[in-house]
């Protein structure tokens, strides 16, 4: 009797044992497998990391002006700003092919609304940021926008920016054709990749005059003869903001396009050759 008690015994102590190895691999398992789901989870999407710079994509016209508004917003919230120039369109295509971008500032609405369109931006992230200014711009003193109807026989060339794919461009022809000139300066046309190239054109001298907007004009604070013209004469140049679905710092993003639309900024922009988006533009003259 005595030995089957031990044997009972021993039987009991081993199984308690056993089990308690057992609990001890289940406790261990589990907490594998939290730990490789947890890593699964990306970090700046749990908690995002404010102090990456936040990527932004800009048009030409406002590129100047963005670089200054970047700064304030810096110094306001800490959150750095990187800032990638170029044409419209071609920051589309750029987007479009995966470029990691957090906001997009464009110089029309069209691009902005394709996107849109297909999936590429947080919802209620499309806003317009600025009114964009078209001017005349010549080298020559001689050459102004009042006397433009006499004077253009006497140009070398006539710049704008391409008005296939350059919102200033478009605004430029619509203009020319709206007082009967689109048809006469055709063939003195040298057009640009964008806004820029056209004002540089200008600036160089390989064209006589031109469109541009007053951006530049007001940028490079022109001795020359710049005149703003009359917006009734082309559609209003809605320049739009997004931000990209794709982005990472979107909280960033967002807390940049309210800092872009307070009347803060709204009024510093109005002095950069833009009509601010808070007011009517019937009241912007």
């Amino acid at each position: 009797m005595r030995q089957l008690f031990i044997a009972k015994y021993c039987s009991f102590i081993w199984l308690q044992k056993s089990m308690r190895l057992l609990f001890l691999s289940l406790a261990l398992t589990t907490s594998f497998f939290s730990v490789a789901s947890d890593s699964n989870i990306d970090p700046d999407l749990e908690n995002p990391d404010e102090s990456k710079p936040l990527k932004v994509a800009v048009a030409a016209n406002f590129g100047h002006a963005l670089k200054q508004i970047a700064e304030q917003f810096t110094q306001q919230t800490n959150i750095p700003v990187s800032i990638t120039i170029g044409a419209t369109g071609g920051l589309y295509q750029q987007i479009r092919h995966g470029a990691p971008f957090d906001v997009f500032l464009a110089a029309n609405a069209l691009h902005p609304q394709l996107l849109q369109k297909n999936g590429f931006i947080i919802e209620h992230s499309l806003q317009p940021y600025a009114i964009g200014q078209l001017a005349f711009f010549a080298t020559d003193n001689a050459y102004t926008w009042d006397n433009l109807p006499n004077t253009y026989q006497q140009y070398g060339k006539f710049a704008i920016a391409n008005p296939t794919h350059a919102p200033y461009g478009k605004a430029a022809k619509q203009l020319l054709t709206n007082i009967g000139l689109w048809s006469v300066l055709t063939p003195k046309l040298v057009q640009g990749n964008n806004v820029a190239q056209s004002y540089q054109f200008i600036r160089a001298q390989a064209a006589s005059a031109g469109l541009v907007a007053n951006s530049f004009l007001i940028e490079h604070q022109q001795d020359s003869t710049a005149n703003l013209v009359p917006q009734h004469l082309y559609d209003p140049i809605e320049q739009y903001m997004l931000v990209l679905k794709s982005s990472k710092q979107a909280k960033a993003a967002k807390t940049f396009q309210q800092f872009l639309l307070s009347d803060a900024i709204q009024e510093k922009i109005s002095k950069m050759g833009y009509y601010p988006v808070n007011r009517p533009l019937n009241s912007k003259h």
